[in-house]
């Protein structure tokens, strides 16, 4: 399957590039995907909800903003490496690539915050490595997606019980088909914003997953995924910031 896809010749450079670089991480990204959960987020938020009153308003708002703020935080330093003249193009991509792993975990870290608040959180990490894989590929295309056709982000939702249903082999297979799913994962929050900027090298890029849209979009599949019915509010903050209360 080509991963790289449409997009025209810079844009399909700059994939295959990203894509020679992410050899060196892909094993990181898979073990991100199989870390046990947060146990100081979690904490956190139960602390909050048993206290009641504003704060368990605010709970899961809150537990969320670390993680995607920490994101935006990640995502703006690897850009402005890659801003410093003295660094070619090689090292501004090896940087934003190297900042995936991060950013992966930023974005796994809400994912968990969401499934707990519901109730639906997996406690078999095989499940529950592959929840996390539905949940943070659910906005790619459907050819990329693992398992597509048991759960798409704009049908049914929540796709947890079907995967609470599946057996351990059904699992194991969705789980060894994850590659091209989180390799397009990577490209599609570099290529799109990277590849106009190509001519001025791929620095001028400044970090293309700058702000929290790769960790909002993961809250938003993992909401339908576990049939959250509190939707995280983000109100009118700036891209670069989820206010905590």
């Amino acid at each position: 399957m080509d991963i790289v896809g449409e997009g025209g010749e810079r844009a399909s450079a700059l994939a295959t590039a990203i894509l020679k670089e992410m050899d060196k991480h892909i094993w990181n990204l898979y073990g991100v995907l199989e870390q046990e959960p947060n146990s100081k987020i979690l904490a956190q938020y139960d602390s909050d909800i048993a206290a009641g009153g504003r704060a368990a308003a605010n709970a899961q708002r809150k537990a969320i903003a670390g993680p995607a703020n920490r994101a935006a935080a990640r995502g703006a330093a690897a850009g402005g490496f890659a801003f410093l003249p003295p660094y070619g193009t090689a090292a501004s991509l090896a940087t934003v690539v190297a900042a995936t792993v991060p950013l992966l975990r930023s974005c796994v870290d809400a994912e968990d915050v969401v499934a707990h608040a519901t109730g639906q959180e997996l406690i078999e990490p095989q499940r529950r490595r592959v929840a996390r894989l539905l949940v943070v590929t659910a906005t790619l295309p459907p050819q990329f997606r693992p398992g597509a056709a048991v759960w798409d982000i704009g049908g049914n939702e929540g796709g947890v019980s079907a995967l609470r249903g599946w057996s351990a082999a059904e699992c194991d297979a969705l789980w060894e088909a994850r590659s091209t799913a989180m390799r397009q994962w990577v490209i599609s929050w570099t290529v799109p914003r990277a590849s106009s900027a190509i001519p001025f090298g791929v620095g001028a890029f400044a970090g293309a997953w700058t702000g929290y849209a790769p960790v909002k979009s993961t809250i938003r599949a993992a909401e339908r995924f576990y049939g959250s019915r509190r939707p995280v509010e983000f109100g009118d903050a700036p891209t670069d910031q989820i206010p905590a209360r």
